[in-house]
């Protein structure tokens, strides 16, 4: 069971510059596995900015905690809060939007109770077509676990894909994605392609 509360207050100082500060506060509770059961919280200041309708930026900083009371070991990890968003428009026709964050995520591997989880991604969307869009995307994260042990993952992905838009309701897609870990724990590393094809619909 997973509980998850936020609350965040904007000061409009003008329309294209806007403060914030942001709470959050989280709880798991395990049916079968208590020693996993979990909960902390987060507090983080930000900035949302406008720069003429080209360029918007969404960054934040704070600072998160999360207990662990009954787990053996690191019963408390805390780490600072950072992520943002930049979104630019070079051309009417283009997007470019840029990703940052860093989190505290809970896991079931054994020796673990959660990681560190810091990264970032870069999307590139383009409109070929009025119906016709082309993607790219370029991802990469670094996952520290907490616990026993002291294993660290690198995971990186890069894709690239194309909506065509049948009509106005329907929609098909076609997509290819490369995944590749390089852990520091033996015998997890992976690669993986996958190509995805896809039919929707917009009501």
């Amino acid at each position: 069971n997973e509980h998850y509360m936020n609350a965040k207050l904007t000061y409009a100082h003008t329309e294209n510059f806007k403060p914030y500060v942001r709470g959050a506060y989280n709880m798991r509770t395990y049916d079968n596995n208590p020693l996993r059961d979990n909960h902390g919280w987060e507090g983080v200041v930000g900035v949302e900015a406008d720069f003429g309708g080209i360029t918007s930026l969404d960054f934040f900083a704070g600072w998160m905690q999360q207990y662990h009371d009954d787990y053996p070991v690191k019963k408390s990890v805390g780490t600072p809060r950072i992520g943002g968003r930049l979104d630019w428009n070079p051309t009417g026709l283009t997007s470019v939007v840029l990703e940052l964050d860093r989190t505290v995520e809970v896991t079931q591997i054994t020796d673990y109770n959660s990681f560190w989880q810091s990264g970032g991604s870069l999307t590139v969307t383009h409109e070929l077509l009025r119906n016709v869009l082309l993607e790219a995307t370029a991802d990469y994260s670094f996952y520290d676990f907490i616990g026993a042990g002291s294993r660290e993952d690198n995971l990186y992905s890069a894709g690239v894909g194309a909506r065509y838009m049948i009509n106005r309701s329907l929609y098909t897609d076609l997509f290819y994605n490369w995944d590749q870990r390089t852990s520091t724990e033996a015998g997890v590393d992976y690669s993986r392609h996958m190509a995805i094809a896809r039919v929707g619909v917009h009501f």
